[in-house]
């Protein structure tokens, strides 16, 4: 790829990587509506300022 060219990039997840465990030990979905971060770090101020890059921030709804 060229320098500023873009591509769609298409990554499954499965429900699964939605779940939590419960207090009782059950797993399940506890919400509806989740936010997937992509980038080269955690998604915080100090990690962009040390990298110089953002994390891009993907609404997900179930």
């Amino acid at each position: 790829m060229a320098a500023g060219e873009e591509t769609e990039v298409i990554i499954p997840l499965s429900e699964r990587a939605f779940t939590s465990v419960a207090e009782d030990g059950t797993r399940d979905i506890f919400g509806k509506n989740f936010s997937v971060y992509v980038g080269f770090s955690q998604p915080d101020a100090r990690s962009a300022a040390l990298t110089k890059q953002d994390t891009i921030k993907i609404p997900y709804h179930l």
